[in-house]
């Protein structure tokens, strides 16, 4: 595997990260390293000359994943953030290129992928939104609900709208400035999500494939045929040879440089899942015995939605 080479923001760049940086945990760019630089991940040795930024927010906004592909005069965004504020800042990275933002691709349905759109729009208002035909479908019908949970959570955060002009992409490929994004649907913490290959960058965005040092979203997961199906999305991954991996979350003191390899351990947190399941008697038993396999992860919430009294436990 290719080792990671990584270059320093330009002083532009830098600016905006001082102002992000300030009282919170969010991550323009990569984490930084063990000196505190924020840097941008790129692979060492890749002919591609596109820039792959990503954001994460902070907990308890889920250490969410944005993503920012900048090409030479042109810019995709991949999700856009559930806090209006956190969807902001991903709106001045988009600023600070000088560049035209020429797509939105959400990735799925999930309210912390998409409901900050309101923000991106703000300042790039003409902006066109594509996802998949099953992620338009469950926008279309959840939106409304997900923003009546949520007000009360962050208020005057999250958007009152719930209008999402998103449009169904059904080509398996996007250019940007003459390079090609593959578009491929693998299964995650929902059955269709939308995961994007930049062969010439080796490098996947696979959204909420991988949970990279975090508890997963395990509430569609409570069958072994759907874990199994989840855990071979890894070799998929896997497959296509990346040396950077952008997970659609991830642990504060976790590295992107270890992106690929950890995707083991993702792998194996589904596999503990599925045990707590099998040899524990109720929720509270499960919920107990994946925080003792995993003492440190974050979004510990997450198990409330994975481990309801509706799952048969002890029932393999």
């Amino acid at each position: 595997m290719k080792k990671l080479k990584f270059l320093l923001i330009s002083v532009l760049a830098a600016s905006l990260i001082s102002i992000f940086w300030g009282t919170d945990t969010s991550v323009v760019a990569q984490l930084p390293d063990s000196q505190g630089t924020p840097q941008i991940a790129m692979s060492a040795g890749v002919e591609s000359q596109l820039t792959v930024t990503p954001y994460y927010s902070e907990d308890p906004a889920a250490l969410v994943a944005s993503v920012v592909i900048e090409g030479t005069e042109n810019v995709i965004l991949v999700d856009s953030q559930l806090k209006l504020s956190d969807a902001s800042n991903v709106a001045d990275i988009i600023e600070a290129t000088g560049k035209n933002l020429q797509a939105i691709f959400i990735t799925h349905a999930h309210p912390d992928h998409y409901l900050g759109l309101e923000s991106v729009l703000a300042k790039f208002p003409d902006t066109p939104i594509y996802a998949g035909a099953a992620t338009v479908e469950g926008i279309k019908s959840n939106t409304s609900r997900f923003i009546d949970i949520y007000k009360g959570q962050y208020p005057g955060d999250v958007t009152t709208n719930p209008e999402i002009p998103v449009e169904v992409y059904t080509e398996d490929s996007m250019e940007l400035d003459g390079e090609t994004l593959e578009i491929m649907s693998m299964r995650g913490d929902v059955p269709e999500i939308s995961v994007i290959s930049i062969p010439a960058a080796k490098t996947v965005i696979a959204a909420d494939v991988y949970f990279m040092g975090t508890h997963a979203f395990m509430a569609a997961a409570s069958s072994p045929e759907v874990r199994q199906e989840w855990m071979a999305s890894f070799e998929k991954i896997k497959s296509l040879n990346p040396d950077l991996v952008i997970s659609g979350h991830k642990a504060p003191n976790a590295s992107l440089n270890d992106s690929v390899a950890n995707m083991d351990d993702a792998a194996k947190y589904i596999a503990t899942y599925g045990e707590a399941i099998c040899t524990q008697n109720n929720a509270e038993e499960a919920k107990g015995f994946i925080t003792q396999a995993y003492p440190d992860y974050p979004l510990a919430w997450y198990l409330g939605f994975g481990l309801t009294e509706d799952v048969a436990y002890g029932d393999c």
